[in-house]
């Protein structure tokens, strides 16, 4: 039955009947958030997701009066990280039942919410689809995740200081983010920082959403498809690296991760900053064990030492990195152009004979940096397997 049609049928009934309706709705929504075993499309589950709209909206507005019957804070509790990964499971498990679920479908909820707040503080539902730099489509985020995040607010006595509210929102930006979602990252992060503003790990997953916008494949979006610009909300690479800039230093101060510092220092570059960039990285890379970061970390040094017309010095750190990963393509290209700027092109072209010496065949080659942009979320999957875990282990 469409949502509008029986919004209006329930209008039409008594109050009484109206009440008795909706407490069942929110009845039956609790059993299935009870019964479902998450990260498994269990029958709670496909019951869950075929509901219509109408549905989700009642339980926003009655959940609290039915949880106002269970004395026990920490069942209380329960009940709303339960609810919470039904909706993130609806989402990621059954995303074509989740597209049903709108914004609008929720008015009455958001209203509420937006009247109760000093400032509103949800951004626009509008996402840009595209890939390779090139527009697709523009299309709307669908409310489950909405609904999780909102589940997870109500969390007593405080939201901030729950360990799952900070391990679910860390593992769904990093979901997005692997899989290169920017907008839904972008608008998960605009909800998250209400109530974790300073949580490292998302300041972090900031800072590299807006070192993705600032770069070419994102900012050449708008350019094709001019009648897009509209609709793609994205600054230009400097002010992206500005920002970038501020959420990197912010995750560094609160003891975020490691990379947080490496990519703060890219970003320094990346500006223009380079002897301020090149001391940083001199400074972090005896601290790096990853030879993922280990091999940018040299790439990046190789790039502002270059800057700096430190010939010698941006050629040992552009052939540390080559070490690092041998068939990679990225540090000698870096060595290539740093050469041709700097006006000795027999090494340049030499250079590039090694290039083209690399494997043909891509899957024989690695090269970290072609995945820069989402690589750091590489464990998206196992933070949000260790989430569910979290709530399966307390049945």
């Amino acid at each position: 039955m469409p949502n509008t049609l029986l919004v209006l049928i329930v209008a039409t009934l008594p109050f009484a009947a109206q009440r008795d309706m909706e407490r069942q709705i929110v009845s039956s929504w609790i059993e299935n958030v009870r019964h479902h075993e998450p990260g498994t499309i269990d029958g709670p589950l496909r019951d869950a997701a075929s509901q219509p709209a109408y549905t989700f909206d009642v339980v926003c507005r009655r959940l609290e009066s039915a949880l106002s019957a269970i004395k026990d804070v920490t069942e209380r509790n329960d009940v709303r990280r339960r609810g919470a990964l039904l909706h993130t499971d609806i989402a990621v498990l059954l995303p074509e039942r989740a597209a049903a679920l709108s914004y609008k479908d929720l008015r009455l909820t958001l209203m509420a919410e937006s009247r109760s707040q000093a400032k509103p503080t949800r951004r626009d539902a509008a996402l840009v689809f595209s890939t390779d730099g090139e527009y697709l489509a523009s299309g709307t985020e669908h409310a489950h995740w909405w609904m999780a995040g909102y589940l997870l607010r109500g969390i007593q006595p405080h939201a901030k200081e729950d360990p799952f509210v900070a391990a679910w929102n860390r593992a769904i930006t990093a979901y997005f983010e692997w899989r290169k979602q920017y907008g839904s990252a972008d608008h998960h992060l605009s909800s998250a920082f209400v109530v974790l503003p300073a949580d490292p790990v998302l300041l972090f997953y900031a800072g590299a959403l807006h070192e993705a916008y600032a770069s070419a494949g994102i900012q050449s979006v708008p350019f094709t498809r001019p009648s897009s610009v509209r609709q793609v909300n994205v600054w230009s690479a400097p002010e992206e690296w500005h920002q970038a800039e501020t959420y990197f230093r912010d995750s560094v101060k609160l003891g975020g991760p490691e990379e947080a510092r490496l990519r703060l220092a890219r970003v320094r570059g990346q500006l223009g900053n380079h002897a301020d960039a090149a001391s940083m990285l001199r400074d972090v890379m005896p601290k790096l064990r990853d030879p993922r970061l280990r091999y940018l970390g040299h790439l990046f040094l190789g790039t502002e030492e270059g800057a700096l017309g430190r010939v010698d010095e941006s050629r040992q750190s552009f052939e540390r990195a080559a070490r690092i990963e041998p068939t990679a393509q990225s540090p000698l290209l870096g060595l290539a152009e740093m050469y041709r700027r700097t006006g000795n092109l027999t090494a340049a072209q030499e250079t590039l004979r090694r290039v083209a010496a690399l494997p043909e065949d891509p899957r024989r080659r690695e090269d970290p940096y072609l995945d820069y942009f989402r690589s750091f979320a590489f464990d998206a999957d196992k933070q949000l397997a260790a989430v569910r875990a979290m709530v399966n282990q307390s049945r």
